[in-house]
């Protein structure tokens, strides 16, 4: 209990703190993809398409996700930690926007790119961001991915769940959207930068 007390305590200062910071921006985000795959039903309920149709918003942006990975490093090239983290949460909160007040599969799936695309922007290059900023005898964190993935899918699970109890598969969302605006707030506290030297797309990455 203490051991986990110490963990905590690092976490909320100095450089753990960034660390936590970008973490949790990165499972809220992870939580919208993940929002839409036990609505399946309720979509098709709301929207009248069958489910082979509403699974597009559950496929697509996990291949557009895919398809974003390999630029990753290209986003640091533009801009600063804090500017990219701010622009994946502004990004996922319009499309968190779009899906929660979507009446039909056009602009739910529009919703969902948009997710995706903030989303897709900070992933690739979470992990080089964590070890930048952690102490090199700590960093345990650096090696989490798992774990955000495993957090945010019983996050997303239970907020469906909620949302469902409230008649309001779109509910989701708007907690997405309050929690989004809590970490974009507290984004300007992180203070490490990194320097990118030019990056050159590699084709057959895109590709696979």
């Amino acid at each position: 209990m203490n051991k986990i007390r110490h963990q905590f305590d690092q976490l909320v200062q100095g450089e753990y703190r960034e660390a936590f910071i970008l973490i949790l921006g990165m499972i809220v985000m992870l939580i919208g993809e993940f929002s839409t795959a036990l609505a399946v039903t309720k979509i098709v309920e709301a929207f009248g398409n069958n489910e082979v149709v509403v699974q597009l918003t559950n496929i697509l942006p996990l291949a557009w996700l895919a398809l974003m990975y390999p630029l990753g490093p290209v986003w640091l090239q533009k801009k600063s930690v804090v500017q990219l983290l701010k622009l994946s949460l502004a990004i996922f909160m319009i499309g968190s926007l779009l899906v929660g007040i979507a009446f039909n599969m056009p602009i739910l799936l529009l919703g969902r790119i948009i997710q995706t695309t903030g989303c897709g922007i900070l992933l690739p290059m979470l992990p080089s961001l964590i070890a930048t900023i952690l102490p090199e005898k700590n960093v345990g964190l650096t090696k989490m991915g798992d774990v955000m993935l495993g957090v945010a899918l019983v996050l997303a699970l239970f907020l469906t769940g909620i949302s469902f109890l409230s008649g309001n598969w779109q509910l989701i969302n708007i907690f997405l959207i309050v929690l989004s605006l809590i970490i974009y707030h507290n984004a300007s506290s992180i203070k490490i930068d990194l320097e990118i030297s030019t990056y050159n797309i590699e084709g057959v990455n895109v590709v696979l």
